[in-house]
Formats: C-alpha cells, structure tokens, sequence
C-alpha cells in the first residue's frame, strides 16, 4: 500500500480513503490527474499481479454546461431582485424580496458546489485498489501443491 500511495502521489495525485484488515486485505481510493491516469494505473498494475480491472468513463460535459447555464441565470435574477430591494419601501414588501433573495442565493450556492464537484470529476479520475497478500505456504504447503499438480496432471493434459 505505501508503494501505491507514493506512485499516485509521484503522479500528482492523492488519497482519498484508505483502510485495511489486518495484514491481508487493503483498499484504498485515490484521485489521479487524468493527464497521469494511464502511467499511475501502468505502476501500480507492474507492482504485482492484477486480478480484475474495469475502466469506466462518465461524460458530464451536458451536466456542466446545463448547470453553468442555470447558474448565469440565477445570477442574473439575483441582481434584479436585488435592484428591487433597494426601491422597496414597506416592511413586508422588504421581507418579501429578502425571502425570495435568500432562496435564490441557496440555489446559486448549490450549483457552484455542483459545478465544483464535476469539475473534480473532470480533472482527476478515480482509482479504486485492493491488495491481498498473497500466501506463502511452508513446506507441507508446498509438498502438498505439488501432490495436487501431479494429481491434475493425471486427468487434465494443458498446453
């Protein structure tokens, strides 16, 4: 695990989470700039022996821009509503336009941390990593492996 954790860091990249049982199983989640993905995945495939893997892309590109769009619009709606709040005269009328504000406000605070959240999505991807450690057998392990292959060999003749 520090191996991984030092190439995704040599590679600009960071730790997300990262937890283990005991001395067997390890995983860990990390955040790799996507213009070192393929040479961080290319160290950590080479440090050992890759079970499984599965690369997945996801385009939010029409989530940005849909998000961008509404949030230049609130923005805009704001100013307005703000404008009219400085010509208000009555309490209530003030209360009113505040209310109004303050909910428009909550939606343009919304949106930016949406847009936040996709542009992390857009600069580094995710890499998730589980190590297992793999048995060494003792003696009798290894006589007994050996029993088992000629035993295969047998019945199963592979090339």
């Amino acid at each position: 695990m520090a191996k991984a954790v030092a190439f995704t860091e040599a590679f600009g990249g960071y730790v997300e989470t990262k937890s283990d049982s005991g001395e067997t199983l390890a995983r860990a989640t990390f955040r790799v700039p996507v213009a070192t993905f393929k040479e961080t995945i290319t160290k950590l495939e080479d440090s050992g022996e890759v079970l499984s893997r599965s690369v997945k892309g996801e385009d939010v590109t029409e989530d940005y821009v849909d998000v961008q769009a509404r949030l230049a619009n609130k923005i805009v709606l704001r100013d307005r509503i703000k404008s009219l709040l400085s010509k208000a005269t009555g309490v209530k009328e003030i209360l009113e336009i505040e209310t109004e504000l303050n909910r428009i406000q909550s939606d343009i605070d919304s949106m930016e941390a949406r847009i936040r959240s996709m542009k992390g999505k857009i600069d580094y991807a995710t890499v998730h990593l589980t190590l297992r450690r793999k048995p060494i057998p003792g003696p009798l392990g290894y006589l007994l492996n050996g029993i088992l292959w000629g035993l295969e060999k047998l019945f199963v003749i592979r090339e």
